[in-house]
């Protein structure tokens, strides 16, 4: 009886709990959706959304659902392109929406100040760095949350904006489920979002994203870098147009962005490492990349994935920190080579080193003697 009586407590104990977990909206079965197939929510945690902000969720939770509606319900016309993108890329025809008014228009900030989309990787410490160069009072603005290593994005958001003498602005947020993407298709339209009402609130002029103006809904690997792609921006900005200035797109291209942060800030350069490992792997990977190729590589780099190894080759022509190592840079040449489809469209992979060596080294901003030299060197021994 006793047992019995037991077990009677302790069911009820998990019925009470589950109903109270699933009325806040934490069980993941249970997940609130406001679209058919949703697989993700997201909700402000350390802040309120805005009018801009309340948009940008609704376009993140959009873009989570597998498959996409048919039916998407009532929004803003200026949308419509941006969510037309969207399923065009899912290969999917344009959802039945119905006309919910207009976006109001942004508000025109005072003087030279611009809110920077910020993560501590090389592009927004770019975007930073060139705007201060302009003039700008610059904002950092960080979301913590957004994706798996956003422990470790904090943390180097804190000590760039620290070296950069700017303010930084954390904002934690809580994404639920997952969509079986790598990242959200609407991530940086959420964000811009964000920043919209964050501008508004300090009074700021401007806008910044660290996108490249090279990539494209033609070009990019649309099932992890849709968000990306220049005519998202195009759209979105069509769709908030107003006072607020978008400085999107000062990025051209990585050789670009390395080029142009060894130029005005190269101490940052040790700390933007955009390795794709989990953090827990890094020892191991670099003590692997250590004992097989002899190479010591910076701290935050693995050595092994493919962003390492394409910012390995980078830094060796620009700066000090990186002594090339003949054999280990025709590796990393295979490695980007290999993962291709990783950041661009498989159709466009480079049939060589050497036109590898072409597609990710701009010799406008980089000048690729070195590594160029050794895999012509490598085309005639083969010969």
């Amino acid at each position: 009886m006793g047992v019995l009586l037991g077990k009677g407590v302790f069911y009820w104990v998990v019925l009470h709990k589950a109903t109270e977990l699933k009325s806040r909206g934490m069980i993941m079965f249970e997940l609130k959706v406001g679209f058919e197939n949703q697989k993700q929510t997201i909700t402000a945690e350390s802040f309120r959304f805005g009018e801009y902000g309340v948009i940008g969720k609704r376009l993140f939770e959009l873009a989570s659902c597998k498959p996409l509606p048919a039916v998407i319900g009532r929004w803003p016309e200026g949308l419509s392109l941006l969510i037309r993108n969207l399923y065009e890329c899912q290969d999917r025809a344009s959802p039945v929406m119905k006309p919910g008014g207009l976006i109001r228009t942004t508000k025109t900030g005072v003087g030279k100040t611009a809110v920077v989309a910020f993560t501590g990787g090389r592009d927004s410490v770019a975007v930073a760095c060139m705007l201060l160069d302009e003039g700008y009072e610059v904002h950092l603005l960080h979301f913590s949350g957004l994706n798996r290593a956003h422990y470790r994005e904090a943390a180097n958001c804190e000590r760039i904006a620290d070296y950069l003498g700017v303010p930084l602005e954390i904002r934690k947020v809580k994404v639920r489920g997952r969509s079986g993407d790598l990242s959200n298709r609407f991530r940086n339209q959420f964000i811009l979002c964000q920043q919209l009402d964050f501008a508004e609130s300090i009074g700021a002029s401007a806008v910044a994203q660290g996108n490249h103006q090279a990539d494209n809904l033609n070009n990019v690997t649309r099932w992890i870098w849709f968000a990306d792609a220049r005519e998202n921006y195009e759209a979105f900005q069509e769709a908030f147009a107003g006072g607020i200035e978008y400085r999107t797109g000062l990025c051209v291209n990585p050789s670009m962005v390395y080029a142009t942060i060894a130029r005005l800030r190269p101490d940052l350069l040790v700390y933007l490492g955009s390795c794709v490992h989990p953090h827990m792997y890094m020892d191991l990977r670099r003590k692997q990349t250590k004992e097989k190729w002899g190479v010591d590589m910076l701290p935050g780099r693995c050595g092994v994935c493919y962003k390492c190894c394409w910012e390995y080759l980078m830094l060796g022509e620009i700066s000090d920190l990186v002594e090339l190592d003949r054999e280990y840079s025709l590796h990393c040449l295979d490695v980007v080579r290999e993962k291709w489809n990783y950041f661009y469209d498989e159709s466009l992979r480079p049939v060589s080193r050497l036109a590898t060596a072409r597609a990710i080294i701009d010799r406008e901003y980089i000048p690729a003697d070195t590594i160029m030299g050794w895999v012509e060197e490598t085309s005639q021994e083969r010969e």
